[in-house]
């Protein structure tokens, strides 16, 4: 437990060296209890649970109190203990819970669904939910996106590395449209070229939202095409300050000539940078070497950033 305080965590080295179940399930029950009496949030990283190691959790979920932050990362569990955890974390006031890297699959997620559901505690509570590297596909995709009446208040979501494509594109377009959300996070998926810019031209420029694209094998034409939206007559008449940041670091684009056309139908269309500086497109870490990241700045007056 003194581990525990000072890492504000708990990891395999203390867990895993306890010879004996209730050994275990004291340590998760007292970890728990200090987490909710001190509000504070209870980080679990690569730990494999017993059965009964979850039991302990949930006993003392139930007794000691409230939590509001959850962040369990890379441990395994069996799917009937973490839908018994689900169940009980349901009935919690979280603002933030974190099950990234958990490869939960379709029956996790499900549990995830069920609790936010049946209990509805989550709907006046959860802000932020991070659900990275669980491989749930576009099936997973959609029966979250359909789930989203359940979760009103969520302004971060997380879904990077889930083996999302294309398919997904309509569905997350209008979760963009209905949600409240200020982050979407899509990373080291497969939404491709045509994906990116179904769901850049669903987002509103005046609305704060960071939309991560970043790795998703997106090529230059995704720009040849932002360029044709740019310089619509409808855009230009509209102008206004650009709230959207699209974060398209790290896939193909290595047209040089397709980022300063760009550049150059944001300025000519009267995007306005806020006073902030942030830029509607990051295009870090893509093939564009030799083109100068100041030059480009001023020429799309902010609004791409190399």
């Amino acid at each position: 437990l003194e581990a525990f305080t000072e890492l504000n965590g708990l990891g395999e080295t203390g867990f895993e060296s306890l010879k004996t179940p209730e050994q275990r399930a004291l340590l998760l029950s007292l970890v728990a209890a200090w987490a909710i009496v001190t509000e504070s949030a209870l980080n679990l990283k690569d730990l494999t649970f017993e059965d009964e190691d979850l039991q302990a959790v949930v006993a003392a979920l139930d007794e000691c109190g409230k939590i509001k932050e959850w962040d369990m990362a890379r441990c395994c569990c069996s799917e009937n203990a973490f839908s018994s955890l689900m169940n009980a974390l349901g009935k919690q006031p979280l603002s933030r819970l974190a099950l990234g890297y958990n490869t939960l699959g379709l029956q996790g997620l499900g549990s995830i669904l069920n609790a936010a559901s049946q209990h509805l505690t989550w709907a006046s509570t959860l802000s932020s939910l991070s659900l990275e590297m669980n491989g749930f596909g576009d099936e997973g995709c959609l029966k979250l996106v359909q789930s989203q009446r359940f979760l009103p208040g969520l302004g971060v979501l997380e879904l990077g590395w889930n083996q999302i494509t294309y398919r997904s594109t309509e569905a997350l377009a209008s979760l963009l449209r209905s949600s409240s959300l200020h982050r979407l996070g899509l990373a080291g998926n497969a939404l491709g070229t045509d994906g990116a810019v179904h769901l850049i031209l669903a987002a509103e420029l005046g609305r704060e939202l960071e939309l991560d694209l970043s790795m998703n094998s997106i090529t230059s034409d995704c720009l040849r095409q932002l360029v044709g939206w740019a310089s619509e007559p409808s855009k230009a008449s509209q102008a206004q300050a650009v709230h959207l940041t699209v974060n398209l670091e790290w896939n193909s684009i290595d047209d040089p000539e397709q980022v300063k056309a760009l550049a150059k139908a944001l300025l000519d269309g009267g995007f306005q940078a806020t006073e902030s500086g942030q830029a509607l497109f990051q295009l870090a870490n893509n093939e564009l070497r030799g083109l100068p990241a100041s030059e480009i700045l001023d020429a799309s007056a902010n609004l791409i950033m190399l």
